[in-house]
């Protein structure tokens, strides 16, 4: 079983721009440097792509979508809380509103109370 070496950012972006000088041939760049000229070709043409992509997009460009991905963070953040929030205040409102309807309809609860529980035909309002 062959085990490949790992390849550092600096070391990768040197071989790509030896490759995009043409100085040397890739057979040559893969003997010097022990890899395999595909992966010099696929190297170089990544430092290419990321080359133009460097100065298709202004510094400004940059910042701004730096910005807009610091804000959609936040944003997403707020709205796991706000979920949280939201499932806590429906769990603790359901049991508060047993107690509040008692509270309300002390008479219609005086039986129900001794008992325990809640049943749902009590709860509901009435039509009178």
């Amino acid at each position: 079983m062959t085990s490949y070496k790992k390849h550092s950012a600096k070391q990768k972006a040197k071989i790509a721009l030896e490759a995009v000088k043409e100085n040397k041939t890739l057979s040559q760049l893969s003997s010097e440097y022990g890899v395999t000229s595909s992966q010099i070709s696929t190297w170089k043409q990544q430092l290419v792509q990321g080359a133009e992509e460097y100065f298709t997009h202004s510094p400004k460009q940059q910042q701004q979508a730096l910005e807009q991905q610091n804000r959609e963070a936040l944003l997403y953040q707020q709205i796991g809380q706000l979920q949280m929030e939201l499932e806590w205040l429906k769990k603790s409102l359901n049991s508060t509103l047993h107690a509040k309807r008692a509270i309300l309809h002390p008479k219609r609860f005086q039986a129900v109370r001794a008992a325990g529980h809640f049943p749902l035909r009590l709860l509901l309002p009435t039509g009178a």
